[in-house]
This record gives structure tokens, sequence and C-alpha cells, in this order.
């Protein structure tokens, strides 16, 4: 769908261009045009390579790009990876459900011409001018089709427990990597004897919640690589829950390299007694590890204490400990029983702040940490004040420390640049 601009200036006047061309032989101009055939070729491929509609979400912009590749479903052959927004948005303030309802049946034929699509992304759309939005996103309109996915990923905050069914599931056994959202589970209403038993043969790589059981078991059961666990939050999560979640991870023990452990913590934290035993229980369940990011579980919301430049003061007359992270001991302690731990990531979250020295408590844990478990290279820690919600874009604060070689468990600050969110993905 190549943009026309009708005001298109060329470099060479096209009077001139028609001269040059009309003095050159046949050969060289065969030559020209399988060269302008190839590359306008190219420049299509490289355009419908992926194509995302969550930029501005509208039902203008989908629809006319539904409408396009049911015109031309040459062009929807080439489209590899697809994003699209988990809700529709209207720059007027009322959506016109009749053209809601055009658009979404524009949308499913369109995805019958999309044979070679191998990646849906489906995540929320930030756009200002958006006046309303309306849901739109139905699991009946990836039932059917000819393409074979090897990656979807919903990462949108909405729920949307109804587009995943086990009959999409059976369908795209071809999927390598998964990713779901809150309030997202797989509904179980197309079989009822052993219905997970040939789902999802090829998953390796997933980011799921322990609260939806029955995807989490799906996908427990799988020999993953990669995965991205998100746990409930301490009112609401027990060691036990930590033990049935690790412990159901067990066919994975021998391959799972990269975890992000992420266990909501919006309203308060555990002691240093309760994060051993956490660490402790993914050290013996998956022994493998070179990458852990534990994260959202830390609450600095303490009397006093330092994270690269700034103290955290808390004024909570209801807290009855004194949470000292920085000069934890047997937490760093815990990390001994990991044996190929190369990277850990720490998230924690304050309520207050001020500025104050540099970084000298968070560098005492570090090294404590370096000094219990000597295949580490990489500590990073990450800050997101403790009242935000879990999906704000509220500026983090980070640091991290790489061990300085020959030096034992010396360190030295190696970046001030956020991990990705993606990096036990991507690294």
């Amino acid at each position: 769908m190549l943009p026309y601009n009708s005001e298109l200036q060329f470099a060479i006047p096209i009077e001139l261009l028609q001269n040059i061309l009309q003095e050159l032989p046949q050969c060289q101009l065969f030559s020209i045009c399988s060269l302008s055939r190839a590359f306008h070729k190219e420049v299509l491929r490289a355009l419908y390579r992926h194509v995302n509609l969550v930029g501005t979400g509208t039902i203008d912009q989908v629809l006319s790009f539904a409408g396009h590749m049911i015109r031309r479903p040459d062009l929807a052959q080439l489209i590899l990876a697809i994003s699209l927004p988990a809700e529709i948005g209207c720059e007027y303030i009322e959506v016109d459900e009749a053209l809601v309802d055009h658009m979404t049946e524009q949308l499913s034929c369109a995805l019958k011409h999309m044979g070679n699509l191998s990646a849906v992304y489906i995540d929320d759309i930030y756009n200002p001018r958006i006046k309303a939005i309306y849901g739109y996103l139905s699991g009946d309109y990836f039932l059917g089709h000819a393409f074979r996915l090897q990656k979807f990923r919903f990462s949108s905050r909405i729920s949307m427990g109804n587009l995943v069914t086990l009959r999409f599931l059976s369908e795209q056994s071809q999927i390598q990597d998964l990713e779901t959202s809150t309030n997202f589970d797989v509904v179980i209403m197309d079989r009822q004897d052993n219905p997970t038993v040939d789902i999802l043969p090829l998953i390796s790589v997933a980011s799921i919640w322990y609260d939806e059981r029955v995807l989490f078991n799906l996908i427990a059961s799988r020999p993953l690589r990669r995965l991205k666990l998100s746990m409930p939050g301490p009112r609401h999560n027990t060691h036990n829950n930590d033990l049935d979640a690790i412990h159901a991870l067990a066919p994975a023990s021998a391959t799972l390299t990269h975890l992000y452990y992420n266990q909501l913590c919006l309203l308060g934290g555990v002691d240093e007694a309760a994060h051993v035993v956490t660490l402790e229980v993914i050290a013996q369940g998956l022994p493998n590890l070179k990458f852990l990011r534990y994260a959202d579980i830390i609450d600095l919301h303490v009397s006093i204490c330092t994270l690269y430049g700034y103290t955290f003061v808390s004024h909570d007359p209801v807290r009855k400990w004194d949470l000292k992270p920085w000069k934890w001991n047997a937490f760093p302690r815990a990390l001994s029983a990991f044996k190929h731990l190369e990277t850990f990531a720490i998230e924690v979250r304050d309520r207050y702040s001020v500025p104050a020295r540099p970084f000298d408590l968070a560098r005492g844990l570090v090294e404590r940490c370096m000094a219990s478990c000597s295949t580490l290279r990489y500590i990073a820690i990450t800050g997101k004040p403790q009242m935000c919600d879990m999906h704000s874009n509220a500026i983090q604060e980070h640091i991290s420390f790489k061990r300085v070689p020959g030096r034992g468990s010396k360190t030295e600050i190696c970046s001030r640049e956020a991990l990705e969110e993606s990096a036990w993905r991507d690294t």
C-alpha cells in the first residue's frame, strides 16, 4: 500500500529522463527494467513484512488497510507479521457501531488472504486524538485460516479472556512464542477429554500469569527455554504457590535458562527471609538458569535506605519492622544455590525519594551477591514508585554493575540505561 503523492518531484525532469532513455540501447533498457522490477518487489516486501496498525488504531485506518488487502490479495501474501490494536479508536465522542461491525468483517476477510502470516501482536493504542474506544476483537477472527503462527503476543491490559480458545491453540500448533496479559486464560469450550495433550507442542518462549491456571499448566508441561511468570502479590500469594509453580515447571528444568519472575507488590513487600525461600525454590527447581529477573517484590518503604543517588524515607506508622534491603546478607547468600547464573536483575519499589549521596549501599549489596555466586557477571537494579500502576510509563531509575575481571567480587558501574523489558526474551 504505497502512498501516492501527486506532487512528487523527480530530481531529474521527466522530459530529460525520457531523452536519456531514448538514447540507450535495448539491452541496457532491458537491464534497467529488470532492476526496476526487482527493486520494486523488494520495497514491497520490506513495506509489508510487518504491518503495524497499533500506532493510531483508528477505525478508518484499519478499515482502509483491510479493504486494500481484500482487493490486493497478492500484497496480503507478503505480510509476515501484523500488530493489531486491542481496542479500536474513534476521533469522535460516539462510536458508529455499524461502522465497527463493517470493519471487523473486512478485517476477518483480509486475514484469510494472509497465508504467510507467522506473527500476531496485540497491544494498546496510544493516540491523544482518540475520543472513544471500542472493543472489537474476537477469537473467531483467528480461526480457520491457512496461516500458521509462530508468535502470538497479547500485551494489552484489557481483559480478553475469550480471545484464545483451545481450538485456536490446536489449529496454531506451530506457535513457539506466546505472551498473554492480565485476565487472559484459555476458554475450555472445545474439548472435554484430555484437552491439552496435543496443544502447543513446540512452545519454547512464554509470558504467562500463574492465576490463569489452565494456560499455565499447559505451558508449564512443555520444555521451555525462556519464561516470564507473573505471580499474584503477597496478599494473595503463599509459599505454596511458589513451590507449586516451580514444581509444575519440572518438564522445563533442564531447558529453561531465562526466567523473569514477576510478583505483584503494589501495597507493600515481604521480609528478607521470604525472599530467601523464594530464591532457594527457584534455584532448586530450575538449576540451569543463566538469567533471572526478580521483579516488583523488594519494597523500599523503609526508614532510610539509599538506591543509586536517592534516599527513600518511610513515614508509615503502620510498618512495624525496619527493612533495609541494601544491608541484607541472607538474600545475597541465597544466590550461592545458582550454579550457572550470569545475569541477575532486581526490581524494587519506593514511595519517597529525595536527592542524597551516591551508590554506596547499592554497591555493597551487589558485591555480596557477586561474592556468593561466582558465575554472576552482571547485576541490574531498577526502581519504580511503589504506588505506580503496573502499566505506568513512569520513568524508572536504573543502574547496573558488572564484575571487574581479576578482582573477585569487586564491581564497577557499567550503565544507567534501563534493562530492556524484553531482555529475558532477547538477550
